[in-house]
């Protein structure tokens, strides 16, 4: 099973811990938030893990290769300008392969059982999974009764996107940052290299799959 770390940001919003270390190097109870992911998906079965990098990448790629990848053979995607989700993803993708992968951003921490998710996933047969939590958020997924994605919804700016017709209303739930995708679907990615995950999967959630 093969993972993706997305851990290319600044992290402005980790400052002043951030001033002269990229995020995936912050500690938590002493560890660097990296080694601490790297751990769970390694215990989890992902030992094929790909890495985007951008701020600071240079301690990033050190730390791995100085712990021999702790465990995992891990591949680093270098960005040379912030390609935001989606964009890092599409450069990443020469070295994703074909079978579904596990995406995680690095400032994610949480007990979720990764292994039970993928084979969720592999069990109903979706192009695409998302971890989602009930839990206060400005920006919000709606899914049907179903837990099929149906929109978005950013009530301060009185936004509602809804990308497929629904019967019975909808819920409202928070992304966590991990989700696992068919690598069918990178077909349809945009053209540009910059671009942020969440648009596309709005509506790619409006398509209808054969």
């Amino acid at each position: 099973m093969k993972a993706m770390i997305l851990a290319a940001g600044e992290g402005t919003r980790l400052l002043p811990f951030t001033k002269d270390k990229p995020k995936a190097l912050v500690k938590y109870r002493g560890t660097p938030i990296l080694e601490l992911l790297i751990h769970r998906l390694v215990q989890a079965g992902f030992k094929e893990i790909v890495i985007n990098v951008y701020h600071y990448s240079d301690q990033i790629i050190s730390f791995v290769d100085d712990h021999n990848g702790f465990g995992a053979d891990v591949t680093f995607s270098k960005e040379d300008q912030l390609l935001d989700t989606g964009g890092g993803i599409k450069r990443a993708m020469p070295h994703l392969g074909n079978e579904p992968v596990l995406f995680h951003n690095i400032d994610i921490l949480t007990n979720i059982d990764l292994k039970q998710l993928y084979q969720d996933h592999l069990s109903r047969g979706g192009k695409a999974t998302l971890v989602v939590k009930d839990r206060p958020t400005s920006r919000s997924l709606l899914y049907d009764h179903n837990d099929r994605l149906v929109g978005w919804e950013h009530p301060e700016k009185r936004i509602r996107i809804i990308s497929r017709k629904i019967r019975k209303g909808f819920r409202e739930t928070a992304f966590s940052g991990i989700y696992i995708l068919d690598p069918s679907l990178f077909e349809s990615f945009p053209e540009e290299d910059v671009f942020s995950l969440t648009p596309w999967l709005i509506e790619l959630s409006g398509v209808e799959f054969l």
